[in-house]
C-alpha cells in the first residue's frame, strides 16, 4: 500500500499503513484552495479545487466534514473516484458560503 506522507506531499510507502487483501483503501488529503491528493493502491492522483471568489467564502467551518459527507455518499452510490471527489467539492464549496454547517434549502449539485 502506498500513502502520502511527507512535508513536500509526494507519494511514499509509509510501513504503518495497514494493508487488506480484501479491499482497496485509499487516502484523500483536501488542501483548501490547492489541489486535493488522491492515493489508492499504487495510483496516485491529483484533483484540481474550483475556486470561489474570497468575499463569498463566509464560514469554513465544517468544510471538510462536508467534502467527506460528499465524497462518501458518492462513493456509496457506486460513483468512480472523480465523481466521488467531485461530490465532495460541491458540499464544500456550499458549506463555506453558509453560516455555520448549513446547507441551502434546496441542491442544485449536478454532476458532470
Amino acid at each position: 500500500m502506498r500513502c502520502l506522507y511527507s512535508i513536500q506531499f509526494t507519494p511514499k510507502t509509509f510501513p504503518s499503513c495497514k494493508v487488506n487483501s480484501l479491499r482497496s483503501r485509499s487516502v484523500i488529503i483536501t488542501r483548501g484552495e490547492h489541489p486535493i491528493f488522491v492515493a489508492t493502491g499504487d495510483d496516485f492522483f491529483t484533483f484540481p479545487v474550483n475556486t470561489i471568489e474570497r468575499n463569498k467564502i463566509i464560514d469554513t467551518n465544517g468544510a471538510g466534514d462536508a467534502f467527506s459527507g460528499g465524497f462518501l455518499a458518492a462513493l456509496a452510490i457506486g460513483r468512480p473516484l472523480e465523481k466521488c471527489v467531485q461530490a465532495g467539492n460541491f458540499a464544500a464549496r456550499t458549506i463555506i458560503q453558509n453560516v455555520g454547517c448549513t446547507f441551502p434549502d434546496t441542491c442544485d449539485y449536478k454532476e458532470y
